[in-house]
């Protein structure tokens, strides 16, 4: 079961100028298909299968959430969910068309206490995932981060810099946090190496901050944490001034740039970003409380002590010149997306078998 607002995200996903008879009767299987991002493709696949006779394989290692995710669905015919990690060998029941590898531990808290786990999931993931396209002959669509750009040499200076789909920045690689966007870049790599031998196509797009309905309120990240406290009524601490500027994507915009990509050409790179979404974390903190503290208590400070360090590819902005050019858009702007997230966890509150 979903909310009534992630039913309208996926109309609006289905609505974009994309040629979906190119998905017409094929199987899809979806790795990290309970995740913010997995799931909305799933649900759109769902909604195509219901008209085209596609079929969704939904792979996650959380049975439960699956079922309360896709029940219906699951019901209905149209989706199979499969109960495994990626970091294991695939097993499927039918042969696969196309793979949207979403599986990824995107969790600033892992990259620290678990960073061997995280790159085994970035990097043994996308080699199962790849071995599985492989042997089934089908397309992979790699959902990659803005974080494999590292640290471009002008970054902190001057206004926020634009990043093209070759850009190269700088990782340390004997710094434990980038066990995620080194992992990433192999996973990338993995994609060209499979391609050059063993012929499978594929797709990667280097997607921005990211957020929107399914995004859990236990999410580490700051836009789920801002979430979290809003709802709660309760202030917002910022561990930095909240100067550093970011990009955000709202996910319906997400998901329908990767049926864009998967639509289209093979072999291609397309960052994935709403450019008029620049907002710094103060920003943010204040737009989120304006939405989501009903109390109008609720304030946000800044906490005493060392601010954080900024993450690789902070300061930047990702250039999408490519993805328009495919048609692709972004039609949910910041503060409309902060609403509509903020309603559908309050919904999800009041009916929590729904499925948040």
């Amino acid at each position: 079961m979903t909310t009534a607002v992630v039913q309208e995200d996926i109309a609006i996903v289905l609505s974009a100028p994309v040629d979906w008879s190119r998905l017409a009767g094929a199987t899809v299987l979806v790795t990290g298909a309970t995740g913010m991002i997995g799931q909305y493709v799933v649900h759109t696949l769902a909604e195509l299968g219901q008209r085209d006779g596609s079929r969704v394989l939904a792979l996650s290692r959380r049975a439960e959430r699956g079922r309360a995710l896709f029940g219906r669905s699951i019901d209905a015919g149209v989706v199979d969910l499969l109960v495994q990690d990626v970091t294991t060998p695939i097993e499927v029941p039918v042969p696969v068309d196309i793979v949207v590898h979403a599986a990824s531990p995107a969790d600033p808290v892992a990259y620290r206490t678990d960073p061997v786990g995280v790159i085994r999931a970035n990097v043994t993931g996308t080699d199962n995932v790849l071995s599985l396209a492989a042997a089934h002959g089908a397309t992979v669509c790699l959902l990659s981060t803005m974080e494999v750009y590292g640290r471009p040499p002008q970054t902190g200076v001057g206004s926020l810099i634009r990043l093209t789909e070759d850009a190269l920045g700088a990782m340390d690689s004997l710094d434990l946090r980038s066990a995620y966007p080194l992992s990433k870049r192999m996973a990338e790599n993995l994609c060209v190496a499979y391609r050059a031998q063993h012929g499978v196509p594929y797709r990667i797009a280097r997607l921005s901050h990211t957020y929107g309905p399914g995004m859990e309120l236990s999410d580490p990240r700051v836009q789920a944490y801002f979430l979290r406290q809003a709802l709660d009524g309760a202030d917002i601490v910022l561990n930095s001034d909240g100067t550093l500027r970011r990009t955000y994507t709202y996910v319906s915009d997400a998901v329908s740039a990767l049926f864009h990509l998967l639509c289209g050409d093979d072999d291609l790179t397309c960052n994935v970003a709403d450019e008029s979404a620049q907002v710094s974390i103060r920003e943010l903190a204040e737009l989120v409380l304006r939405h989501g503290d009903s109390s109008g208590r609720a304030a946000v400070r800044v906490a005493q002590g060392d601010a954080a360090p900024p993450p690789p590819a902070s300061g930047v902005v990702l250039d999408c010149t490519r993805l328009r050019a495919m048609g692709w858009t972004a039609r949910v702007d910041l503060p409309s997306g902060v609403a509509r997230t903020v309603a559908h966890h309050r919904s999800a509150r009041e009916a929590p078998t729904a499925g948040a």
